[in-house]
């Protein structure tokens, strides 16, 4: 439980700082204001399963999850439709309004008992919400065959794996407990940050493009992980150095 929180919180810090920084440098599209309110969306979802997670005797958490994640599939659909204009497949429109459906659904049983002490039921959204992600994800598939444009369908296709990807981590986790050690939780939070730096571009990153700035940013990032733990564990028994470390 501890792993779920720690990341839960990280997760949610992340797309707070990914939310209103696009907020701030975004060009006020309507496909900007949708990944805002997705990663709102997510980050609130981050953060209530944390606190859940704290206190699972406490309705509130996992009612506020619940009520949350029903709003998940209406927005991410939104989001996909914005990205995939003037290639969307008529089968949107029928996953849209499914998405409302099963909003309207979990907003009536979030606080109820039902959700709370029962298993039935969540096991039952859960497989719901994801059978929905799965289906918006795959609008992204089928928008990149509708396209002409050979390398707007190759990024269309990456971005489609990146999503199926961080979508299927995040599932593996809720089935497996911590088997990922919370990358479930961060994978969708770098899709995230993808999303917003190509945007902020009008384009989406080409895998080259991509890989380059993953090695630079990973190297980085590496880099200064060995350093904080090396300051942490070589300083662990001094209070006031632990705690500038």
């Amino acid at each position: 439980m501890l792993l779920t929180a720690q990341t839960g919180f990280v997760a949610a810090l992340l797309l707070a700082v990914i939310a209103v920084n696009h907020s701030a440098r975004g060009q006020g599209r309507p496909k900007d204001d949708r990944l805002v309110m997705l990663a709102a969306i997510f980050g609130l979802l981050q953060l209530f399963s944390a606190a859940a997670a704290i206190a699972p005797e406490s309705r509130i958490w996992s009612g506020a999850f619940w009520a949350t994640a029903g709003l998940l599939p209406s927005v991410a659909s939104a989001m996909v439709g914005h990205l995939s204009s003037g290639a969307q497949s008529a089968s949107l429109g029928s996953l849209r309004w499914a998405s409302v459906l099963f909003a309207g659904t979990c907003i009536l049983l979030a606080f109820t008992p039902w959700v709370h002490t029962g298993t039935v039921v969540p096991l039952v959204l859960a497989v719901v919400l994801y059978g929905l992600l799965i289906l918006v994800c795959d609008q992204l598939r089928l928008a990149a065959q509708n396209i002409d444009d050979q390398t707007e369908t190759g990024r269309l296709r990456l971005l489609w794996m990146g999503c199926s990807l961080a979508l299927g981590m995040s599932a593996l986790e809720a089935l497996a407990g911590n088997f990922l050690f919370g990358l479930g939780t961060i994978a969708p939070v770098v899709l995230f940050g993808y999303l917003s730096a190509t945007l902020m571009r009008e384009r989406l990153l080409d895998s080259q493009e991509l890989i380059a700035r993953g090695a630079i940013f990973g190297t980085i990032t590496l880099a200064l992980t060995a350093l904080y733990s090396l300051l942490v564990v070589a300083f662990r028994q001094q209070g006031a150095t632990f705690v500038f470390a």
